[in-house]
């Protein structure tokens, strides 16, 4: 059964996009994708052998061979020009960044690419700031007890984000649906809990101006 984090992953990518999965694994995301109808074709890439070994089996064992091509490449670097939808997650921000900035030319092929970084969201969203680019969705997903941030962008011109919006996200924060809220519920939580084990008074501060700030954002 795929998890929650890749069937929210799956429902942010446009019906009849043609999507390259990087870094796919076990290629869970691609034949999802096929046998819910949203893609006719998907490219599913992986830099090493094994991982894509068993994405050859995982696409085998759904039917999918005929709608999924396997490509061993880093990042996106082989993926044909018919693509205009990537996703790229499940990794540390630092990777991401490298497979973006490596291809960084191509980028504009997709209509849509979808980052989920396990870590560091915030330097995601500072990166597509300063590269003037646009986020245009954002979820949040608490899957087996952790909380994944996905952050779509396109690269029509944008004129930047604020540090809130860098901080939270522009969408989350206009939106502020019933996951973003409980996920603040959830950092507020954690956050009080981490303060009251504090004995550095200037870190604890640091702390419960955060917690004020997320209280804040919540009851705007």
């Amino acid at each position: 059964m795929i998890s929650k984090r890749l069937r929210t992953l799956s429902t942010l990518v446009p019906q009849g996009a043609i999507a390259c999965d990087i870094g796919t694994d076990h290629a869970y995301l691609p034949c999802e994708l096929i046998k819910r109808g949203i893609s006719q074709k998907v490219y599913a890439c992986d830099i090493a052998k094994g991982p894509l070994q068993q994405a050859e089996k995982t696409i085998s064992e759904a039917g999918c061979s005929a709608q999924i091509e396997t490509i061993l490449c880093p990042g996106f670097s082989k993926v044909p020009t018919d693509a205009n939808c990537m996703i790229i997650a499940g990794m540390g921000w630092k990777t991401i960044e490298m497979i973006l900035e490596n291809d960084y030319d191509r980028l504009s092929q997709f209509n849509r690419i979808l980052l989920q970084s396990n870590r560091d969201v915030n330097q995601l969203r500072a990166w597509v700031s300063e590269h003037h680019m646009t986020i245009v969705e954002e979820k949040v997903v608490e899957d087996m007890g952790k909380d994944y941030e996905i952050v779509c962008i396109t690269t029509d011109v944008h004129e930047g984000y604020t540090p809130e919006e860098i901080k939270y996200g522009p969408v989350l924060l206009k939106r502020k649906d019933q996951e973003f809220l409980e996920f603040l519920d959830r950092k507020i939580k954690k956050n009080e809990l981490i303060a009251s084990k504090v004995t550095d008074e200037h870190k604890k501060n640091q702390i419960l101006s955060e917690i004020d700030e997320m209280k804040q954002i919540r009851q705007r």
